[in-house]
């Protein structure tokens, strides 16, 4: 009796773990089919991102672009100038 109770535990365990390589593989494909749906999400999302930085440049016009990188050099620039003052001064450069 004991040997058949042994082999009816093992039938049991067998049976789980079959049972759970099944659950495994389930989840697996879940996960890989979750993940390409999380970067079909991410492309969208970047193309919305590019149409919207392109609605924002027609809108603010050609030249908009074109002002800020004036500005930006106009500011480089001037701390350029600053530093070589201060630089001058201090004796760091002659």
């Amino acid at each position: 009796m004991s040997v058949l109770c042994v082999e009816v535990e093992k039938s049991g365990h067998n049976e789980e773990v079959e049972r759970l390589k099944r659950d495994k593989n389930v989840l697996m494909q879940e996960l890989i089919r979750l993940r390409q749906q999380q970067q079909s999400t991410h492309n969208q999302l970047q193309t919305i991102v590019q149409r919207l930085q392109g609605m924002e440049r027609r809108r603010h016009g050609p030249g908009f672009l074109s002002q800020i990188m004036q500005q930006q050099n106009e500011r480089n620039r001037n701390i350029s100038e600053a530093n070589m003052k201060k630089a001058t001064k201090a004796g760091w450069y002659r």
